[in-house]
């Protein structure tokens, strides 16, 4: 919940740095996979979830101490506002969409989103010859060079959502990771081996208007890859100057 009391300020603080402590054990853990360090990271999960109910019952807390306040200042309206917040009268959905479980509720994602980007093209004839409209372009097929992958990575934004593989804007601009990522792009481009995290995209539902326990209310923000949209660039760079002159 978002309050802009003073103990709501402090409890987010608290929560974040209690965040960045089970951060710190997990990145711990990654690296040295020992017993003591994995049950470091159970402490922490732990001590990120009490903090998460005493700071929950500290806004509350603050809530009923305002009503009570209002209450005693003849406040009515101020009032019952905070007693609908605290009770949840307003809320017109409760966040779930229809189903008995959650996977019923997750099937029903899966064939809303299936429906909405379509089925893979019937070909009745994979063995038919398709006459070429243009002649021969003189597209560059030569591996990319580290000054291709600069000139993509300059189109990167930072602070936008990332894919499947975990690999934020920050990282790719940040870090140096050009060899490996030049490596992987290389060898889409000439022997066709794509990981397959690159296939993959992260579904993000966005409600519109209406019922929002019908999946049908909701559209789809696709997450993918960062290094495999900059891996198209420069596919695209490649194709754009023979292209151009196309009519």
């Amino acid at each position: 919940a978002v309050v802009s009391t003073q103990s709501g300020h402090y409890g987010r603080g608290r929560v974040d740095a209690a965040r960045r402590e089970l951060f710190l054990a997990k990145d711990k853990y990654h690296h040295h996979t020992l017993e003591e360090n994995r049950e470091e990271v159970a402490v922490k999960k732990e001590a990120l979830k009490s903090c998460y109910l005493t700071v929950e019952e500290e806004i509350l807390q603050e809530k009923i101490r305002k009503v009570e306040e209002s209450a005693d200042r003849c406040r009515n309206k101020e009032s019952w506002e905070l007693i609908n917040d605290i009770s949840g009268r307003t809320r017109t959905c409760c966040g779930l969409t229809e189903g008995s479980s959650p996977a019923e509720r997750l099937n029903n994602w899966k064939k809303h989103f299936a429906g909405l980007l379509g089925q893979p093209p019937s070909i009745p004839d994979a063995d038919i010859t398709i006459r070429n409209i243009h002649p021969p372009l003189d597209i560059d097929i030569n591996p990319f060079t580290p000054e291709e992958l600069a000139q993509a990575k300059k189109q990167i934004v930072e602070g936008k959502a990332f894919g499947d593989d975990g690999i934020s804007p920050e990282v790719m601009k940040r870090v140096d990771l050009d060899e490996i990522i030049l490596k992987f792009c290389n060898d889409a481009l000439t022997k066709g081996e794509i990981p397959d995290q690159w296939k993959l995209s992260n579904i993000i539902p966005v409600p519109k208007k209406g019922d929002l326990t019908k999946t049908d209310n909701y559209r789809g923000i696709s997450l993918t890859s960062i290094v495999c949209k900059t891996l198209n660039r420069m596919v695209l760079k490649k194709k754009k100057v023979p292209t151009a002159t196309l009519r």
